[in-house]
């Protein structure tokens, strides 16, 4: 994210917002919380790295947590997704968040354990034990309360403009957050410019919300894939830590299904000067 103005300036990758002058809530969360202790998962080391493995043995164990939780319904690795996400991974999981009903997420865990060994059949493995902290959910999501995103294209060229439409039928509170590549993130909606983030019912509005804004992207490498997620809530709900993969995911599993709605775009920027 850049954010360049007369007034002030930071310098990051792929969104540019310019400014063309100067110028107790309720945190909604799961009916119930619980704590999973001593839960171990294995993977074999064959064909893939050990750290692959051990990330293998991890997801494994979050979802033995799950299970041992009551979390009954299908579980995939949405629910346990890793924190250090690649590219693949932020859209298979807010892909998934966004399309599938869901009753529990591992929020938090601490590895007790790791060990390295060999088992009957001489295969190298690693065994990871954690403790986990599971969110559980009493309520599904309300098929009533629904966003739609317009306008977003599959490709830009550096220096184009970002331009795009929300549509709302029930009145609501937006968050917009943006994946820059791999690792970097930002909300970009609200803003420092555009603060308002409550949408009456029966509303397209368009983005920027403020003429005075744009929203330019920009690339230093030959080609980048973003991705933008868009966090609709029945009530406004403060997101106060740092911006980044896990607080995001960990933010929206907190809020009950029946009371959010998630829709995720992704786009690539092409550099002009690399083809």
């Amino acid at each position: 994210m850049q954010i360049n103005t007369e007034c002030m300036r930071h310098i990051r990758d792929s969104l540019l917002l310019i400014w063309m002058g100067c110028g107790s809530l309720t945190f909604l969360q799961a009916k119930e919380k619980v704590t999973i202790k001593q839960v171990t998962g294995k993977a074999i080391i064959k064909n893939i790295t050990p750290e692959e493995a051990r990330q293998k043995a991890l997801r494994a164990a979050k979802i033995k947590a799950l299970r041992k939780a009551g979390v009954s319904e299908k579980i995939t690795e949405t629910n346990v997704k890793r924190v250090k996400a690649q590219n693949s991974d932020i859209q298979k999981t807010f892909n998934s968040i966004a399309t599938v009903a869901i009753s529990g997420h591992v929020i938090d865990y601490e590895i007790t354990h790791t060990k390295k060994d060999v088992d009957q059949f001489n295969n190298l493995y690693i065994e990871v034990t954690i403790n986990a902290t599971v969110i559980k959910y009493d309520r599904e999501q309300d098929p009533a309360f629904e966003i739609k995103v317009d306008n977003i294209h599959s490709v830009y060229r550096e220096g184009e403009k970002l331009n795009f439409t929300v549509t709302s039928n029930n009145p609501g509170y937006l968050r917009i957050f943006l994946f820059e590549g791999k690792q970097k993130s930002t909300q970009i909606f609200p803003n420092q410019y555009e603060k308002k983030s409550f949408f009456p019912a029966d509303t397209t509005i368009s983005f920027p919300k403020d003429e005075m804004l744009e929203y330019e992207v920009t690339t230093r490498k030959d080609k980048e894939t973003n991705h933008l997620v868009f966090v609709f809530t029945k009530k406004e709900i403060p997101f106060m830590k740092k911006v980044n993969y896990k607080n995001i995911i960990n933010w929206i599993y907190r809020i009950s299904p029946d009371q959010r709605r998630v829709k995720y775009k992704n786009f690539m920027i092409r550099n002009k000067a690399k083809g």
